[in-house]
């Protein structure tokens, strides 16, 4: 059991991610070498929030959504390019691991929407796609029933979570 301990430790250590400075807080924000940073262009559940399958049972889609980023950021240094500051004075930043677009990955996956009134470039063409892909494909949140994280913020919410 050490083994695989220290096997698992090494892989984490020796990781291209491991030599940035990363922190994930939930499906789209991080800090990254001390810069807080909303990824551009999509909404993920909230931490707390959650999604009711399609038998009504409560899953921690906020959680599951943070857990998919960490797996995303895992696989090579994470590359962000600020194209603005939020309200909240958060760099909001387009983010690549190994050209891989987090945003869209996100998305793709189901544990992220497309934040369509902030969506530019070509990202108005791929988000939305990718969107489409994932409901289709019933992934992540597209799985069950769920309050878009927008509503979630002004109190809506699912009936498994009353």
């Amino acid at each position: 059991m050490r083994w695989i301990w220290a096997a698992a430790l090494m892989v984490l250590f020796s990781s291209p991610a491991a030599l940035a400075d990363v922190r994930v807080h939930d499906g789209d924000t991080i800090t990254l070498d001390g810069t807080k940073i909303r990824i551009a262009a999509i909404d993920a559940p909230e931490l707390d929030q959650k999604c009711a399958t399609e038998s009504g049972r409560c899953m921690p889609c906020g959680a599951v959504s943070k857990g998919y980023l960490l797996s995303l950021l895992a696989k090579g240094a994470p590359v962000c390019v600020r194209i603005d500051t939020d309200r909240y004075g958060r760099a909001v930043a387009t983010c690549t691991v190994n050209g891989r677009d987090i945003g869209e990955a996100m998305i793709r996956s189901g544990n992220a929407v497309a934040y369509t009134r902030y969506l530019v470039g070509d990202q108005a063409r791929r988000y939305p796609a990718a969107e489409a892909a994932s409901k289709k494909g019933r992934r992540g949140i597209w799985a069950g029933r769920y309050d878009m994280p927008e509503r979630w913020r002004r109190g809506e919410r699912i009936k498994c979570e009353k």
